[in-house]
């Protein structure tokens, strides 16, 4: 089942997976694999059951808690995903994806403050994290700190040189603070 869904095969896992919870209503892993299917499918109420019922089953499981504020966040309700997205780090707080995962939510909410203390708690561990040197960058160009922005960008365009995005941003940078000769 977690192979046919790596693979992109949603409707043959769906039935083993199906299956096997059919035999192992207690198996926490397969109600969230078939939980991410139906998320997948754009359908958020199973999906939102399925990974309910896992977290039911196994309550400390960080994993199941990111895909549920990526389900709830889908879902439009924010403050749900915002709790959801916290206790994935609470369980496993190392995890750089669900530090991304919250930070790029608070950055989705104009939440600036908040996601960039944790893009910088990405890059304390990892400096050239591609979507943490991009998420900071946007959020002091969004928070029109454009000097701050350009800092950050600058390391972006360094880290990163053979991407054109750092480019197109380091362009919005400069026009931003006014220096349009050097953003052209």
């Amino acid at each position: 089942g977690l192979r046919l869904l790596e693979e992109g095969q949603f409707e043959r896992a769906s039935q083993i997976l199906t299956l096997l919870i059919q035999r192992f209503p207690e198996n926490a892993s397969a109600h969230h694999m078939l939980g991410i299917i139906e998320l997948e499918k754009g359908q958020l109420e199973a999906a939102y059951i399925l990974v309910n019922t896992a977290i039911d089953i196994e309550s400390n499981n960080a994993l199941f808690y990111n895909t549920l504020g990526n389900i709830e966040w889908h879902r439009k309700n924010i403050p749900l995903a915002e709790a959801a997205f916290l206790n994935a780090l609470k369980y496993d707080p190392e995890k750089i994806e669900y530090k991304s995962n919250l930070a790029n939510f608070y950055l989705s909410q104009n939440q600036y403050a908040q996601a960039i203390d944790y893009f910088y708690l990405i890059l304390h561990t990892n400096p050239t994290h591609y979507l943490s040197i991009r998420g900071i960058t946007l959020c002091y160009l969004y928070s029109n700190e454009y000097f701050i922005a350009l800092e950050h960008v600058n390391e972006w365009v360094e880290a990163y040189s053979d991407s054109d995005e750092p480019y197109y941003y380091l362009g919005l940078c400069l026009y931003a603070s006014n220096d349009i000769p050097a953003a052209l």
